[in-house]
Protein backbone atom coordinates (compact mmCIF):
# COMPACT_ATOMS: atom_id res chain seq x y z
CA UNK A 1 0.00 0.00 0.00
CA UNK A 2 3.00 2.82 0.99
CA UNK A 3 4.83 1.75 -2.33
CA UNK A 4 2.13 3.29 -4.56
CA UNK A 5 1.21 6.46 -2.65
CA UNK A 6 4.65 7.12 -2.24
CA UNK A 7 4.67 6.74 -6.28
CA UNK A 8 2.03 8.85 -6.65
CA UNK A 9 3.13 11.68 -4.10
CA UNK A 10 6.18 12.18 -6.16
CA UNK A 11 4.11 12.23 -9.79
CA UNK A 12 2.05 14.75 -7.90
CA UNK A 13 4.27 17.03 -6.74
CA UNK A 14 6.54 16.29 -10.34
CA UNK A 15 3.49 17.31 -12.60
CA UNK A 16 2.15 20.11 -10.59
CA UNK A 17 5.84 21.85 -10.89
CA UNK A 18 5.84 21.86 -14.43
CA UNK A 19 2.78 24.53 -14.03
CA UNK A 20 1.22 27.51 -12.85
CA UNK A 21 3.14 30.54 -11.61
CA UNK A 22 6.74 30.42 -11.15
CA UNK A 23 8.58 32.33 -8.46
CA UNK A 24 11.09 34.07 -11.58
CA UNK A 25 12.72 36.22 -9.31
CA UNK A 26 14.54 33.54 -7.18
CA UNK A 27 14.80 31.02 -9.98
CA UNK A 28 18.82 30.91 -10.16
CA UNK A 29 19.08 30.50 -6.88
CA UNK A 30 16.28 27.90 -6.59
CA UNK A 31 17.74 25.78 -9.27
CA UNK A 32 21.10 25.88 -7.03
CA UNK A 33 19.50 24.77 -3.69
CA UNK A 34 16.88 22.14 -5.61
CA UNK A 35 20.20 20.25 -7.57
CA UNK A 36 22.03 20.21 -4.74
CA UNK A 37 19.08 19.12 -2.47
CA UNK A 38 18.04 16.49 -4.89
CA UNK A 39 21.97 14.82 -5.68
CA UNK A 40 22.99 14.97 -1.92
CA UNK A 41 19.52 13.75 -0.94
CA UNK A 42 19.46 10.51 -3.35
CA UNK A 43 23.13 10.09 -2.20
CA UNK A 44 21.79 9.63 1.18
CA UNK A 45 19.39 7.35 -0.09
CA UNK A 46 21.52 5.13 -1.38
CA UNK A 47 23.72 5.13 1.37
CA UNK A 48 20.79 4.16 3.67
CA UNK A 49 19.23 1.76 1.17
CA UNK A 50 22.91 0.02 0.78
CA UNK A 51 22.48 -0.89 4.91
CA UNK A 52 19.05 -2.61 4.61
CA UNK A 53 19.14 -6.14 3.51
CA UNK A 54 18.31 -7.47 -0.17
CA UNK A 55 14.67 -8.25 1.29
CA UNK A 56 13.56 -5.84 3.32
CA UNK A 57 9.90 -5.04 2.95
CA UNK A 58 8.45 -5.79 7.28
CA UNK A 59 10.72 -5.66 10.31
CA UNK A 60 11.63 -9.30 10.73
CA UNK A 61 13.69 -8.82 7.41
CA UNK A 62 15.97 -7.26 9.51
CA UNK A 63 18.65 -8.93 11.46
CA UNK A 64 19.23 -6.18 13.98
CA UNK A 65 17.49 -3.20 14.94
CA UNK A 66 18.90 -0.60 13.05
CA UNK A 67 19.80 2.15 15.61
CA UNK A 68 23.51 3.82 14.58
CA UNK A 69 24.58 5.34 11.90
CA UNK A 70 21.86 7.51 10.46
CA UNK A 71 19.47 5.89 12.97
CA UNK A 72 20.70 7.51 16.01
CA UNK A 73 20.01 10.85 14.17
CA UNK A 74 16.38 10.48 13.53
CA UNK A 75 14.14 6.62 13.36
CA UNK A 76 13.43 7.82 9.78
CA UNK A 77 16.17 8.90 7.84
CA UNK A 78 15.38 7.69 4.61
CA UNK A 79 11.83 9.35 4.59
CA UNK A 80 13.79 12.44 5.28
CA UNK A 81 15.82 12.55 2.53
CA UNK A 82 13.06 11.32 0.50
CA UNK A 83 10.89 14.27 1.70
CA UNK A 84 13.45 16.30 0.83
CA UNK A 85 14.60 14.66 -2.34
CA UNK A 86 10.61 15.25 -2.76
CA UNK A 87 11.19 19.39 -1.94
CA UNK A 88 14.21 19.36 -4.43
CA UNK A 89 11.94 19.15 -7.73
CA UNK A 90 9.51 22.34 -6.87
CA UNK A 91 12.77 24.00 -5.89
CA UNK A 92 14.49 23.12 -9.16
CA UNK A 93 10.97 24.56 -10.92
CA UNK A 94 10.49 27.35 -8.75
CA UNK A 95 6.96 26.22 -9.02
CA UNK A 96 4.75 27.73 -6.45
CA UNK A 97 1.74 25.50 -7.15
CA UNK A 98 4.62 22.01 -6.70
CA UNK A 99 5.79 23.77 -3.48
CA UNK A 100 2.12 23.74 -2.16
CA UNK A 101 1.56 20.16 -3.11
CA UNK A 102 4.92 19.05 -1.42
CA UNK A 103 3.73 20.76 1.85
CA UNK A 104 0.24 18.51 1.27
CA UNK A 105 2.09 15.98 1.21
CA UNK A 106 4.01 16.20 4.62
CA UNK A 107 1.17 15.00 6.91
CA UNK A 108 0.80 11.60 4.69
CA UNK A 109 4.31 11.23 5.21
CA UNK A 110 4.17 11.61 8.80
CA UNK A 111 1.48 9.06 8.22
CA UNK A 112 3.61 6.88 6.91
CA UNK A 113 5.85 6.85 9.21
CA UNK A 114 3.29 6.20 12.30
CA UNK A 115 2.36 2.99 10.28
CA UNK A 116 5.92 1.55 10.19
CA UNK A 117 6.45 2.42 13.35
CA UNK A 118 3.41 0.76 14.72
CA UNK A 119 4.97 -2.50 12.69
CA UNK A 120 8.11 -2.11 14.09
CA UNK A 121 6.40 -2.10 17.60
CA UNK A 122 4.56 -5.24 17.01
CA UNK A 123 7.92 -6.92 15.87
CA UNK A 124 10.67 -5.17 17.94
CA UNK A 125 8.51 -4.26 21.42
CA UNK A 126 10.21 -2.26 24.29
CA UNK A 127 13.67 -2.31 21.94
CA UNK A 128 11.73 -0.09 19.65
CA UNK A 129 9.87 1.83 22.41
CA UNK A 130 13.27 2.86 24.24
CA UNK A 131 14.36 3.59 20.64
CA UNK A 132 11.82 5.80 20.27
CA UNK A 133 12.03 7.83 23.69
CA UNK A 134 15.25 8.48 22.59
CA UNK A 135 15.43 9.10 18.94
CA UNK A 136 13.13 11.84 17.39
CA UNK A 137 11.08 10.93 14.14
CA UNK A 138 12.79 13.55 12.09
CA UNK A 139 15.71 15.51 12.91
CA UNK A 140 16.05 17.73 14.85
CA UNK A 141 18.69 20.54 15.89
CA UNK A 142 19.63 18.86 19.16
CA UNK A 143 19.35 15.02 17.49
CA UNK A 144 21.93 16.77 14.31
CA UNK A 145 24.49 18.12 17.15
CA UNK A 146 24.66 15.11 18.76
CA UNK A 147 25.13 12.96 15.85
CA UNK A 148 27.80 15.34 14.33
CA UNK A 149 29.87 15.61 18.02
CA UNK A 150 29.19 11.75 17.79
CA UNK A 151 30.91 11.60 14.33
CA UNK A 152 33.44 13.31 15.10
CA UNK A 153 34.97 11.59 18.24
CA UNK A 154 34.65 8.82 15.13
CA UNK A 155 36.54 10.09 12.85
Amino acid sequence: MRRPLFILSYLVVVLLSFYGPRLVFLQPLLVIIGGLLFLYSIGQMMRLHGLFPERHDKPSDFPELLTWGPYSLCRHPFYFWTITNQLSIPLIFGSLPGLVCWLATLPFWIIFMKIEEKELIEYWGNKYREYMRKTPMLPTPDSIKRYLKKRDRNI
